[in-house]
């Protein structure tokens, strides 16, 4: 906000507090102030939602309280106190509550999104977003459905969805520009240009955060130039223009440390580390990445932790220090994990009962949008389930029934394994490694469910399918052609698989916790590992039982028994190529 709109602001309040006027219009002023402030000098702005929310409690004013508590809470925010902020934020909206004014609760149900959203917690902001926006719309706030739209907008970001956050975005923009709000144009255009660095399109990206520059530039608020400075550091940094990156991201910092956002000071951080490291200067990123770090723990800013872990993991490998480079890629990839699950968890349990509850409840037309948001979440939710569970099993838990586990008399086990997988793990780029790895599952699944079979798991480099779950056969046809597809697929890239196969009976049942998985256990299952263990690359070796029920359909080769402790002795065979139909397929 210019200073003449400030100097306004400082005038109406002496000139109400001169004339003794009404506590109600000294406690609105204070707030009008504290709320200028904000992203110029956040203490100011403490300062003076403090000296309103005194006058409010003097006089009994719950409407300012909450309104001075909400002003604080955005201030915790700005400043990287992220506890400190919800904890208000929190106490805030008690207070709007218990008031008519649906406009304020809409507001702090907002900057409550804003908390869970700096925590990485996609899902609790997009809830509390949610809830704020057909508010906003019922009561006409333009500004306030603009500035919803753009926190969606970024939580859709944050999740990869580029296009349905794109589509958010512009909603924003159209708003923003119909109010000529030059600060929201000017924080539309920054983030339109994160959407084009996401879709590695850097020329336009550059184009959008130049023009948020411009307007910003022009506003002078101190905060928000840091994040163009940061976006275009990271942006040259993509272009691998170190020095010009490290440039903008160093403007970025020092802007940051003025105004005291501990958030912007371990994201600049960060982004100076990763600069240092395309410049060579390895002791300098790793001072930028510590700096980050500590911060990122002491806010609990988890999305900046694990990116520290990133840069840390990266700098030592540079280094050709492995044993620490690789200590901080756990940490990486466990904090990674931790992020996940939490996300996929909250929509495993919350998204799917909050949205069954909006569809009984039938509410007015001002929740539609809400409505229409939470049911593309249930079925990403629905996706999901499929995705990890066979069909079955996610249609019993629906049901709120807890499968139960059971005896299947005849199923067929596969386990597949990567040849020398810890070696190429050694010698290979971790991305190209990794993409490799997802081909070949991806592979693996798509062969596995055309032929009708369960995918029970992956685990490092295995991968392990079955038949005859929920069939009334075993379905050892349609996996010994799955393997032998599998093995015609892998035949084309530069690693080779084992693969065994065994048949019987086994235990399967669902494990819930942290992570739910459906498995099966027994002599089936240990004989089929032992088989793929006594393998050769490129080959199926199979049991005498499987071998007793291919004998028409395809080449069998004796190759000797399998001595296996706890097991009974079996003879191996390799199976070939189908040579004649299955009198099935006749």
């Amino acid at each position: 906000m210019p200073n003449k709109e400030i100097q306004s602001l400082k005038s109406k309040l002496q000139a109400l507090r001169e004339n003794d006027d009404s506590q109600v219009k000294i406690v609105d002023a204070l707030c009008e102030l504290a709320f200028a402030y904000l992203r110029i000098d956040p203490e100011l702005t403490k300062m003076y939602a403090e000296e309103a929310i005194g006058y409010s409690e003097k006089f009994d004013y719950i409407i300012g309280k909450g309104r001075g508590l909400t002003i604080l809470g955005l201030t915790f925010w700005v400043l990287g106190d992220f506890g400190e902020a919800l904890m208000v934020l929190k106490e805030a909206l008690k207070l709007v509550l218990e008031t008519d004014d649906m406009v304020a609760v809409a507001r702090v149900y907002s900057n409550i999104g804003l908390i869970y959203s700096g925590w990485s917690d996609y899902n609790a902001a997009l809830d509390y977003y949610l809830k704020a926006l057909p508010l906003f719309e019922e009561f006409g706030d333009d500004k306030g459905k603009a500035s919803i739209n753009n926190n969606i907008g970024v939580v859709y970001k944050n999740r990869g969805d580029l296009d349905r956050a794109l589509e958010h975005f512009n909603s924003a923009l159209a708003l923003y520009i119909r109010l000529d709000n030059k600060l929201g144009i000017a924080g539309i255009y920054n983030n339109i240009g994160n959407i084009n660095k996401r879709m590695d399109k850097t020329a336009a990206a550059l184009e959008y955060f130049q023009k948020s520059l411009l307007i910003r530039e022009e506003l002078g608020v101190e905060s928000d130039l840091a994040d163009s400075y940061n976006n275009i550091g990271n942006t040259y940094w993509i272009k691998g223009d170190f020095a010009s990156s490290l440039e903008y991201y160093d403007k970025s910092l020092k802007m940051k440390h003025k105004i005291g956002d501990k958030r912007g000071i371990s994201v600049s951080n960060i982004g100076m580390g990763n600069a240092y490291i395309g410049l060579k200067k390895l002791d300098s990123a790793q001072d930028h990445f510590r700096n980050a770090l500590q911060i990122a723990r002491e806010i609990g800013a988890r999305g900046e932790e694990m990116q520290c872990y990133e840069g840390l993991y990266l700098m030592f490998e540079e280094s050709g220090n492995f044993e620490k480079a690789l200590a901080h890629h756990v940490k990486y990839s466990d904090l990674e994990k931790v992020l996940f699950s939490e996300n996929k968890n909250r929509q495993l349990t919350d998204i799917r009962t909050k949205y069954e509850t909006e569809k009984k409840e039938k509410e007015a037309e001002i929740y539609r949008l809400r409505n229409v948001e939470l049911q593309a979440a249930y079925d990403k939710t629905d996706e999901l389930l499929r995705n990890i569970l066979p069909g079955e099993i996610v249609e019993e838990l629906a049901g709120t029934s807890t499968p139960k586990p059971r005896i299947v008399d005849d199923v067929t086990v596969v386990f597949i394994d990567i040849v020398n997988f810890t070696l190429s793990a050694n010698r290979n780029d971790p991305e190209d490694l990794l993409a490799e790895l997802a081909l070949h599952f991806n592979s693996y699944d798509e062969i596995v469910k055309g032929y009708g079979l369960e995918k029970l798991k992956t685990f490092g480099d295995g991968y392990m399918y079955a038949g005859g779950l929920f069939s009334r056969s075993s379905q050892i046809i349609e996996c010994a052609r799955a393997a032998l597809d599998i093995l015609d697929f892998v035949a084309s890239r530069e690693w080779e698989v084992r693969i065994g196969i065994h048949v019987g009976s086994c235990i399967a049942g669902l494990i819930k916790g942290w992570r739910m998985i459906y498995d099966v256990w027994g002599e089936t299952v240990n004989m089929a590992a032992r088989l793929e263990q006594s393998g050769e690359p490129g080959r199926v070796n199979a049991s005498q039982a499987v071998c007793d029920e291919l004998l028409e359909t395809f080449t069998l080769t004796s190759r000797g028994k399998i001595e296996a402790h706890n097991l009974s002795p079996t003879q191996m065979y390799f199976i070939q190529r189908q040579t004649r139909p299955h009198p099935k397929d006749l």
